[in-house]
């Protein structure tokens, strides 16, 4: 990988012209813009903040992009790592008015972004990437992480599209490299991508750090050219002491590729608890054999990769250009290391996801078996006794209109600008027996949810949940209040 990448900046320093390079030959029908952020923005704007303790507020699309600017050292700025300070995004804002650059993502200086970036849960729409601008080969919101954490980011409405000429570009919409020790943790890509080779959906390669809680959503990704041009609908790579936990990515329509699977190309890592969905599979080359295998987790498991609980829906009854096919489904294309429980699920009506066996959970109240792919999820997390996994729901939001799992508390339509402190909410008495009180505000909408992340109780402009008559047991309670902002809580219900 290393080789690979060298050569690809040599051929970007061989490239004629300034910094400067339009977008051109563009492969579809959607019109790109023709500046960069980075040439727009070439002084500090108001929307950039920088407090008393260093860290930095980002309130505007321009101050954003002045991050990228002064990560990667464009416009006379001395490069900034951020190391040890907290970056946070105030505010929702629109990037589409003009192509991005990945803040920390110029090779030829090596840039890397070390510091803590907090999205809270604003949207960023319309980030657009193109190939073609020197010295980058890496592309995504971010270039290169080391011993960074990035958390509760919310990228809507993403394009990226490859040109017709200039070389391959790695990255993911979210971050290219994730290496040392980095956290990437709740975080959620809208993305459309039309590429020639080198790019997932949300991150490219992970690296001695840990993905968890993420989400994935993709209505269309086309790949130009080459039947391995999608390296996973995930993560393309997971190096050693990689950890992908509870994480899934949902593709409605794709070029098929060999490289299909959550983690494409090979996993050296641990994959656990995470599904992949893709709808209809488009533009089918073709094999001198015939049609490859679907590689449902990664293509290779190598000898310290470890892959638990991972699931993936079957391609079967496949529509080629011209016929059907049945492709044979299976967790990975050759494996020297450890799957367990990784099966495909099928559809048994709307909502409901079976998995093609059984699998067992060993839980503090004994054994249980499940076929249910939403249960199946949620019993791993009981499982893995981690207070920072989130939960499993069907929530009637539903991608491509399947209704797939996603997190209890997650609904992209209702991302408010700010998110409800946990200091001023209160949830008591917790364990509890007849009744909860939510103190702190004032709850427009109370949802109860159990283990099993069913919805079993719903109230309205009540601070008071009776939970009589509940099974014991721990509940996910989700509270809105009237201005659309979220607060969850555990509850443990005794009898």
């Amino acid at each position: 990988m290393k080789y690979l990448k060298i050569y690809a900046l040599l051929a970007l320093l061989l490239m004629a012209g300034g910094v400067t390079m339009q977008a051109q030959n563009s492969k579809s029908n959607r019109e790109l813009p023709e500046q960069y952020w980075v040439d727009i923005v070439t002084e500090q704007p108001e929307g950039y903040v920088v407090d008393a303790n260093g860290d930095v507020h980002i309130y505007s699309a321009e101050a954003l992009a002045w991050l990228s600017v002064v990560s990667n050292g464009f416009n006379g700025q001395e490069i900034d790592d951020y190391e040890g300070r907290t970056v946070c995004l105030e505010d929702n804002i629109d990037l589409s008015g003009a192509l991005w650059l990945p803040i920390a993502g110029k090779v030829d200086v090596s840039a890397v972004f070390h510091g803590y970036f907090d999205g809270k849960e604003h949207v960023i729409e319309g980030l657009t990437m193109t190939s073609g601008y020197p010295y980058f080969y890496m592309m995504g919101l971010f270039g290169e992480l080391s011993g960074a954490t990035l958390s509760n980011i919310v990228l809507t409405k993403g394009y990226y599209e490859a040109q017709l000429t200039g070389g391959n570009y790695e990255g993911g919409f979210l971050a290219c490299a994730v290496r040392d020790e980095s956290l990437v943790n709740h975080c959620f890509v809208d993305c459309e991508m039309h590429i020639k080779s080198g790019m997932s959906p949300f991150v490219y390669e992970c690296e001695h750090s840990t993905i968890s809680n993420c989400l994935v959503h993709s209505p269309l990704i086309r790949a130009e050219g080459s039947l391995d041009g999608i390296p996973g609908i995930l993560v393309a790579i997971a190096y050693p002491k990689s950890h992908i936990l509870n994480c899934a990515s949902i593709i409605e329509r794709m070029d098929w590729s060999e490289n299909c699977g959550l983690v494409g190309i090979f996993n050296y890592g641990i994959i656990e608890n995470c599904y992949g969905y893709i709808g209809e599979c488009i533009d089918f080359g073709g094999y001198g054999g015939g049609p490859a295998p679907r590689n449902g987790v990664t293509g290779s498991n190598g000898p310290t990769g470890e892959i638990y609980n991972c699931y993936y829906n079957r391609l079967r009854n496949y529509v080629g250009s011209s016929y059907y096919i049945e492709m044979d489904d299976q967790p990975a294309y050759s494996n020297l290391g450890i799957i367990q429980n990784a099966v495909p699920y099928t559809e048994e009506g709307r909502g409901h996801w079976k998995l093609t066996e059984e699998i067992t959970f060993e839980l503090e109240n004994g054994t249980v078996s499940t076929n249910d792919l939403l249960d199946a999820l949620n019993f791993k997390v009981r499982l893995l006794y981690d207070e920072a996994l989130l939960d499993w729901c069907d929530t009637g939001m539903g991608f491509d209109n399947q209704q797939l799992p996603v997190f209890c508390n997650f609904d992209v339509t209702e991302t408010s600008e700010n998110t409800t402190s946990v200091d001023q909410v209160e949830v008591y008495p917790n364990p509890a027996r007849a009744k909860v009180t939510i103190e702190g505000l004032e709850a427009a909408k109370v949802q109860v949810y159990n283990a099993l992340g069913q919805l079993v109780k719903t109230v309205r402009g009540t601070n008071e949940i009776n939970v009589a008559g509940l099974v014991e047991g721990v509940y996910l309670v989700r509270i809105m209040d009237a201005e659309g902002r979220n607060y969850t809580e555990r509850v443990v219900v005794k009898e």
